[in-house]
């Protein structure tokens, strides 16, 4: 089934995308995912973010802006009285699969920018834009 997007749609989804995973890779979010998921891997951490990224807009800018209200959600309580972790792999490559699906190719290289000048993870900022 062909994807029902044109490919620049696509493709400008996908920035979209990398620009919510850079918004989102602070210290103070990677700190919660770590505690309400039991532990947190650098994968882990993309896929927790991935998880956020599908809640909507509300949940994701509440939690960016208030990593401690991630403790507040009911689907957050659940997971962790069940063991389960939030994870949203599958997020992280609807770009991707749905170019292939509308053009049969891989998204175009070097189309996409990931600003780093804001990233806090590892307790420093980074000063570098990159392309992806």
């Amino acid at each position: 089934m062909p994807a029902c997007r044109p490919a620049e749609e696509i493709v400008a989804a996908q920035q979209v995308l990398w620009d919510l995973m850079a918004e989102s890779c602070t210290l103070p979010l990677r700190a919660a995912a770590h505690l309400v998921s039991g532990g947190c891997s650098d994968d882990g951490f993309d896929y927790f973010r991935g998880w956020l990224i599908a809640q909507g807009r509300e949940v994701f800018e509440t939690m960016v802006a208030g990593p401690d209200a991630l403790a507040g959600l009911p689907l957050v309580q659940a997971s962790a009285a069940d063991g389960l972790g939030l994870e949203g792999e599958d997020v992280l490559g609807v770009a991707w699969t749905a170019h292939i699906m509308a053009t049969g190719e891989q998204l175009p290289a070097g189309e996409f920018t990931f600003d780093t000048r804001n990233w806090t993870l590892h307790g420093t900022s980074a000063s570098t834009t990159g392309e992806r």
